[in-house]
């Protein structure tokens, strides 16, 4: 709804300054002043989405911090190679308690 009444508002403006350019008590901006323009709504667009996204991740950090989310899991992949390095260091340590007890026997 509130998108509604934005665009309408907008259709409005657009209207108004297109009737103040054809009265001649406002002047149609260059190609230069355009193009800046249609910068200047590109960089606060991007802008403004790159902060929400910032803020997205610094509440999703501070609810794990407070204990009102669990931490985010890792991918399959991620879980995997950290299994497998675990079982690779478990494996390793049995390997030198046994090597070291066979030298004990002898």
């Amino acid at each position: 709804m509130n998108l509604i009444l934005k665009q309408e508002r907008q259709v409005e403006l657009d209207r108004e300054r297109f009737q103040r350019i054809k009265d001649g008590l406002e002047k149609e901006a260059s190609k230069d002043q355009q193009e800046n323009d249609a910068a200047l709504f590109i960089q606060r667009r991007i802008k403004g989405i790159l902060a929400r996204k910032r803020i997205d991740e610094i509440r999703a950090e501070e609810m794990v911090f407070l204990g009102m989310s669990r931490k985010p899991k890792l991918g399959a992949i991620a879980q995997m190679k950290k299994t497998m390095d675990e079982r690779k260091q478990i494996q390793k340590s049995y390997l030198t308690d046994y090597l070291d007890a066979k030298e004990d026997v002898k």
